[in-house]
């Protein structure tokens, strides 16, 4: 499985990307969860105070915002990913439908091809937009997209 993460600023330009190839997720719920926990990591290495973690999976952004413990198999990636979501002065997550994710998608795709997330974003994804970004932002936000494939 593929995952794919998008960080963007306020105006919808992109920031940086990943791509990673997770072989041994076997279940989307891991995959999710893995990409949601590797967005964060990746916003606490940038220094983004101010971030939006986006995706289109409802049970992991549910989980994500719970203060419950979570028992299940992917509990401990979730207690990390909200650790590391505590040490990003505001940081929010929110749920967005897939056709609002295309890039991240595109990318989870892409990752299973060994693109890496370091060089320029590919001229094929360039051009696939969001169609969020009509809705009023903040200045500083870094908006976090990711997806699996």
């Amino acid at each position: 499985m593929g995952v794919g993460i998008v960080a963007r600023n306020s105006k919808g330009l992109c920031l940086a990307w990943r791509t990673r190839c997770v072989n041994h997720a076997d279940d989307a719920a891991l995959a999710e969860a893995l990409a949601a926990h590797e967005a964060m990591r990746l916003a606490i290495q940038e220094g983004w105070q101010s971030v939006i973690l986006e995706g289109d999976c409802k049970n992991i952004i549910s989980r994500l915002n719970s203060n419950d413990p979570d028992d299940s198999v992917i509990g401990p990636i979730i207690d990390d990913t909200r650790y590391l979501m505590r040490a990003i002065e505001r940081c929010r997550v929110d749920f967005i439908p897939l056709d609002c994710n295309s890039l991240a998608h595109s990318l989870a795709r892409k990752a299973l091809d060994n693109l890496d997330g370091r060089n320029s974003l590919p001229l094929i994804f360039c051009n696939l937009g969001n169609s969020l970004w009509g809705k009023k932002k903040k200045e500083n936000d870094q908006f976090l997209s990711t997806n699996i494939g």
